[in-house]
């Protein structure tokens, strides 16, 4: 299948979730284009091209929260601003609230995947830049603090809305468990544990900040 063919270097190492993401929106390219990206130039134009759009400068307004305790008030923020940077495709300030050691994971019947930092990084990337319109809406629990491992845990629903150039919206919608961590001054994302994707209309049920 030509859409599976684009992913080639990308699919064998990313969670069923981007796979599934990543596919829909391969489909939607012009028919032989050999193009991950989508990208729009100063005069508006969009053109296909099998290489990353050139980045801008990342916007201080979705630099690290500042904070001497991990609060549940601190990981909500952070939270929005990694969401706010993802869907302005600012994937450089979205970057700098992960932690370093920062793990994407997804276990299910069919095994375990994990993704470190940079994988994760790329997978978004090429994701977001492939779509027209990408849109993240995460909706979380109040956090629950882990004196043991230091960090503090957020549950959540996130519903991916993604437009592409030639075809309808889709919408995916998975559960998840994210951890945070307090790294100096700063607080960041140290992992994103997603359960099983869930039907778009579960998002009525989604708990509530």
């Amino acid at each position: 299948m030509q859409s599976l063919n684009l992913l080639s270097n990308v699919a064998v190492r990313v969670a069923p979730f981007m796979v599934i993401v990543l596919t829909v929106l391969m489909a939607g390219l012009p028919h032989g284009a050999q193009a991950a990206w989508t990208c729009t130039n100063e005069a508006g134009k969009k053109t296909f091209q099998d290489r990353p759009c050139e980045g801008k400068a990342p916007s201080d307004k979705w630099a690290p929260v500042k904070s001497r305790d991990l609060t549940a008030a601190g990981a909500q923020e952070t939270l929005r601003r990694f969401d706010a940077a993802v869907n302005d495709r600012d994937l450089v300030a979205a970057g700098r609230l992960l932690s370093k050691d920062f793990r994407s994971l997804l276990v299910d019947k069919r095994g375990r995947y994990e993704l470190g930092r940079n994988e994760y990084m790329e997978s978004l990337t090429r994701v977001v830049q492939a779509s027209k319109r990408y849109q993240s809406e995460r909706r979380c629990s109040d956090g629950r603090p882990d004196a043991l491992s230091q960090t503090l845990r957020l549950e959540c629903r996130n519903v991916v809305r993604i437009e592409q150039t030639r075809r309808a919206g889709s919408s995916v919608e998975t559960l998840e468990l994210v951890r945070l961590a307090l790294e100096g001054d700063e607080i960041k994302i140290v992992e994103i544990s997603d359960l099983a994707p869930q039907p778009a209309n579960a998002a009525a049920s989604a708990p509530r900040n």
